[in-house]
């Protein structure tokens, strides 16, 4: 994401230098930051995916002809505006491909977990040794259904009468 900022960032400069508007450009984006950070209603506003793109985009434009901001900054903008729900998509996507690859290295472990105890079950003599296995065995797969169920939990535990 980072690479992607700097390129974005490189191409404003490029523009900004060939029409000879560096400061100008530095300035008015600059004042539109400190417009979007001074408005929480408009960060929101923008920031919500309930709200369509062509809707933000026209905000930003009134926004930026209320600056009094050059055509080279409302393209940046509006580029920006495009480009910002593919990176969080991309973001997005990397996310859940590391909370899978979390999930495959616990689904490996509680795999090997009970293939231990199917061998040591098929091995093992006397039922008292085998009920200390099962009992093992259960208490594992309890804990680790406990801990998905505390990382997956999409509302917080209520403590009712406890305290």
């Amino acid at each position: 994401m980072k690479v992607l900022a700097q390129r974005y960032a490189r191409a404003l400069a490029d523009v900004a230098l060939e029409h000879r508007q560096a400061e100008q450009v530095k300035k008015e984006l600059s004042e539109f930051r400190v417009l979007v950070a001074e408005s929480v209603d408009l960060r929101n506003f923008l920031a919500s995916p309930a709200v369509p793109q062509p809707q933000k985009q026209a905000v930003v434009g009134k926004l930026v002809e209320r600056l009094g901001a050059s055509k080279t900054v409302l393209n940046f903008l509006l580029v920006l505006m495009g480009i910002l729900p593919l990176t969080a998509g991309m973001r997005d996507a990397i996310s859940h491909k590391r909370a899978e690859k979390e999930l495959i290295k616990q689904y490996r472990f509680m795999a090997r977990i009970f293939a231990n105890a199917r061998r040591i079950l098929g091995s093992a003599g006397t039922v008292p040794f085998q009920r200390r296995v099962l009992k093992a065995l259960g208490e594992a797969a309890l804990e680790e259904g406990a801990e998905w169920i505390l990382m997956h939990r999409s509302r917080p535990l209520e403590h009712k009468g406890l305290g």
